[in-house]
């Protein structure tokens, strides 16, 4: 559609301009007005047939100018499982982001009864025990991302996301 509208601009251009660049380049007889009108003539039907060739060259094939449907959101978010699903939550739900640095085990402290594990998630820091969940009962980890095991004597904390498990250690 552009290339048309240029195509369409040239054709102005050289029909109408030109001939007055050409004009200002001939010799300016004032006897000879006759020759003047014919040489301005030669000079309109080479124009012409300038123009003529520039409409021959045009390509022979239609622009197709469809669109090509775009996948639902529904489809494009079930395909996919990176990133956040809420662009505006201060934790992600991403299975990549489960141990990357933001995440980080500062200790493992345990009784007989209860085990925690120290935390610093982003730019906070606290206490996590087995059972929570990021983004429900916990600000200390990826959205749904379930604190599975504190593990005391190797000293790892098992995460679990969407049925995987990583270790997350010192």
């Amino acid at each position: 559609m552009r290339t048309l509208q240029l195509k369409t601009m040239v054709k102005f251009l050289l029909l109408f301009i030109s001939p007055v660049l050409l004009i200002s380049c001939v010799k300016n007889n004032t006897d000879n007005t006759l020759d003047n009108t014919k040489s301005l003539e030669s000079l309109i039907a080479a124009n012409k047939k300038t123009i003529q060739t520039i409409n021959d060259t045009k390509p022979s094939r239609e622009i197709d100018t469809s669109f090509i449907p775009l996948k639902s959101a529904k489809k494009l978010k079930s395909d996919t499982n990176f990133g956040k699903t809420d662009p505006f939550s201060a934790y992600s739900d991403s299975s990549s982001n489960i141990l990357s640095n933001s995440l980080k085990l500062k200790g493992i402290i345990y009784t007989d009864k209860v085990k925690y594990a120290l935390i610093k998630y982003k730019t906070m820091s606290g206490q996590i025990k087995q059972g929570e969940i990021g983004g429900q009962t916990t600000k200390l980890l990826p959205m749904g991302v379930k604190v599975k095991e504190i593990d005391v004597k190797n000293q790892v904390v098992v995460l679990t996301l969407k049925g995987k498990n990583y270790q997350l250690s010192y």
